[in-house]
């Protein structure tokens, strides 16, 4: 008999292994593929206690290095694309994870997040966050207007000229 515990990830629900209740003999070890850490990716080392019960020793996770519970970039390598939307840009530090950042850099397929945002010179225009979960300088496009939209000391500089 197996028992199975469920892990909410973001909208999905993941069947994790939590091992078998196979007898062992104490001290013995055993490694397992694909039983523990985000995306069920992980090899468990496992131990025979005293007991006569398996217990977990350790979880060498390649989706999440850190070990808190975020997805790092190799995410997207996994067949099919990964569980979860929301990347760790950070995975060598577990206080820093995808609930930390200015901004959540989705990556491919999609697109990364983008935000208005005041420029210097106080037009409106946008910024996106980059692949290091940091915002971009805030950026418009110039448009034919009479304003310096883009902030370069020039106005309405747009392909083609203004009407």
């Amino acid at each position: 008999m197996r028992a199975v515990a469920a892990v909410l990830l973001g909208c999905a629900v993941l069947a994790c292994d939590e091992g078998d209740d196979r007898e062992c003999d104490p001290g013995e070890t055993r490694d397992r593929t694909n039983a523990c850490g985000v995306c069920t990716t992980g090899a468990r080392q496992e131990l025979c206690s005293d007991a006569g019960v398996w217990e977990p020793v350790t979880c060498i996770d390649p989706i999440d290095w850190d070990g808190d519970g975020w997805a790092n970039e190799a995410c997207d390598d996994l067949p099919g694309g990964c569980c979860t939307t929301r990347r760790d840009c950070n995975d060598d530090d577990p206080d820093v994870h995808a609930a930390t950042f200015d901004c959540v850099w989705r990556g491919p397929p999609g697109r990364p997040d983008e935000e208005a945002c005041t420029t210097s010179c106080g037009t409106t225009g946008a910024h996106t966050c980059t692949p290091v979960c940091g915002w971009s300088a805030c950026a418009a496009a110039e448009t034919c207007n009479g304003v310096d939209d883009d902030c370069d000391g020039e106005t309405d500089e747009v392909p083609g000229g203004c009407p």
